[in-house]
């Protein structure tokens, strides 16, 4: 009701997402369970375990700042995982590209620019394994053919057959990424304060 309340008030803010308890990532075939954990620091960092769990420490009452902790921690995977595969799927089918970023985009899960900038949206880790790989090989045909002509297509229906029917259902793909991850984040830990690790102690 309180959020209501403020929605009605404010109707241009929309209210806050709550915080997960888990994070399931499809593409990676991985499911983390987050633990919050008030220590006494004005940082907030995340703590990646091997038992697929996660432990957001720090100033969590502030749960704006646990949130972008928590994007950051899934730009990480993305630059971890993603990118190194589409460097794979390029080498494997002869295509070049200048570099990659690593984006949160509102409306694209991925693009390729005219000078083979090829940036990827960290929310392609909820998607489906094939659906990611097919969205990588579609911007890497783009490093050939900067357009959506009945070139492109059949290039890039010869690496994956099924492209046509992975884009169609993709049309629903944004309803797999989770509200938390589009909600509203007003302030959060500056790029000092972000501490991520591997292991090890706090």
């Amino acid at each position: 009701m309180h959020d209501r309340m403020l929605a009605a008030v404010n109707p241009t803010r929309a209210p806050l997402a709550a915080l997960p308890e888990d994070i399931a990532l499809p593409a990676l075939d991985e499911s983390w369970r987050i633990e919050y954990l008030s220590t006494k620091t004005g940082r907030i960092g995340v703590m990646m375990e091997q038992s697929g769990r996660l432990t957001v420490y720090g100033a969590v009452t502030d749960h704006d700042a646990c949130r972008a902790v928590l994007i950051r921690w899934l730009k990480c995977r993305t630059r971890e995982e993603l990118v190194p595969w589409l460097y794979r799927l390029a080498e494997q089918n002869g295509f070049r590209f200048s570099e990659v970023l690593v984006r949160g985009q509102k409306t694209r899960w991925a693009s390729c620019s005219s000078k083979g900038t090829i940036s990827l949206s960290y929310k392609l880790l909820f998607l489906e394994r094939d659906s990611v790989r097919c969205v990588l090989l579609h911007e890497l045909c783009h490093t050939a053919l900067m357009n959506h002509s009945r070139r492109f297509w059949t290039l890039l229906c010869g690496l994956e057959p099924n492209c046509k029917a992975i884009h169609k259902r993709m049309r629903d793909g944004w309803k797999q990424v989770p509200a938390w991850v589009e909600g509203r984040i007003e302030r959060g830990p500056s790029e000092k304060g972000f501490v991520w690790q591997k292991g090890g102690t706090r």
